[in-house]
């Protein structure tokens, strides 16, 4: 995966004020708790130590984290903003 347009490893590690690192393109994410699950479409997945962040498709970013098989379960959206998205962390 790659990260948005004007955005590095090292730019986002320094927003979040701490360790950052992509994950794989195979990486599977889904928004749960919302009625029915819906399963994401992730062009971009960062962790953040046990959060994550998931750009899908549609241009939002999702917070969520990895479950035990490595499933980024999501919560909750916050926009399409990555360095706002990583301040809500």
């Amino acid at each position: 995966m790659t990260l948005p347009e004007g955005w590095t490893l090292e730019r986002v590690r320094a927003v979040a004020n701490g360790p950052a690192d992509l994950l794989p393109a195979s990486t599977s994410a889904w928004l749960k708790g919302y009625g029915e699950d819906q399963r994401l479409t992730p062009s971009c997945a960062i962790s953040f130590s046990g959060l994550c962040l998931v750009l899908d498709d549609d241009g939002v970013w999702y917070m969520g984290e990895a479950d035990v098989d490595g499933t980024i379960v999501c919560w909750s959206g916050h926009g399409g903003d990555l360095e706002a998205a990583i301040r809500s962390l």
